[in-house]
């Protein structure tokens, strides 16, 4: 917990900060706060939308947070495909 109380204060002064926002999207996962998760990864494709893999653990943890609808939606955005398999 004292990592997400860090990587929070870190988004507090620069909230676009990538590596914050991936690490506490991982973190949060990890603890299975599938919410929290969700949010970091939904900020991660808004700010970078060409980054196909941020797309695909928003689904995920959308997916974990029983909002399967909002899963495939996002999911039904990732075009590239190398990345067929892992949407199913």
């Amino acid at each position: 917990m004292e990592v997400i109380n860090i990587l929070t204060n870190e988004l507090n002064f620069s909230p676009r900060n990538r590596a914050a926002l991936s690490l506490l999207g991982y973190c949060y996962y990890q603890i299975q706060d599938y919410g929290n998760a969700s949010d970091m990864y939904d900020q991660l494709t808004k700010f970078f939308p060409d980054v196909d893999s941020y797309k695909l653990y928003h689904a995920q943890a959308l997916f974990k947070a029983a909002f399967y609808d909002d899963a495939s939606k996002v999911v039904g955005r990732i075009e590239n495909p190398d990345y067929a398999e892992k949407k199913l």
